[in-house]
């Protein structure tokens, strides 16, 4: 279990794992009134949170009045999570996730592919997913992704009273990136906008009801 408080974490690398600024493994990791900012890794530039292994617990993150800003995920398309890449369960409150960027990768602000993440009064703004030379970026906000896992069956994603606004992904999604690839996924959005977002707001179309393309 950690907890920071009013606390920082700031401008380090990670360079052959996840997690830049902090790795969570089959823990608990809140944050109260803290920043985790310009740190870097393969995937989860921030913050990388699950099992570490598939015998191992669960993951929780809770974000209270936080900021996951500036963070980067340089591994490409076997990367992704700039901000954040939960394995596990996210709960953000009153907290922002912005300016992170994963180029190549996949869900430049925060990368979901575990049982949920719940965004309650959070920012999700100004990510990006760009093309890295090679492979291009989708959910330039948010990608919820279920890769198949067993431990996994279904990713979960909701957001409360949240802004989901100015990311972009040059491969679609640019808001949120809702992707099957391996099973079920369900975006919920309750009294949240996403908007503003390049090339668009959500892909795939219709996977993501109350949102506009």
């Amino acid at each position: 279990t950690t907890t920071l408080n009013n606390s920082q974490v700031t401008d380090n690398v990670a360079f052959a794992a996840g997690g830049g600024g902090i790795i969570n493994h089959a823990g608990t990791l809140t944050l109260n009134s803290s920043v985790v900012s310009g740190n870097s890794a393969p995937g989860g530039g921030g913050i990388a949170s699950g099992k570490g292994n598939p015998d191992s617990g669960e993951s929780l993150i809770v974000l209270n009045k936080s900021k996951v800003d500036d963070n980067t995920a340089f591994g490409g398309a076997e990367g992704g999570g700039g901000g954040i890449a939960n394995g596990g369960t996210l709960v953000s409150n009153n907290s922002e996730i912005a300016g992170n960027t994963a180029p190549g990768g996949a869900g430049a602000g925060l990368l979901n592919h575990g049982d949920s993440a719940t965004l309650n009064k959070t920012v999700v703004a100004g990510n990006t997913a760009p093309n890295d030379g090679t492979d291009d970026g989708f959910g330039g906000g948010i990608a919820n992704a279920n890769f198949g896992l067993p431990s996994t069956p279904l990713v979960a994603l909701t957001l409360n009273n949240s802004h989901v606004t100015g990311n972009s992904a040059s491969g679609g999604g640019g808001g949120i990136f809702n992707a099957d690839f391996g099973g079920p996924t369900t975006v919920t959005l309750n009294h949240t906008q996403v908007t503003g977002n390049t090339p668009d707001n959500c892909e795939p179309p219709g996977t993501v009801g109350g949102c506009a393309g």
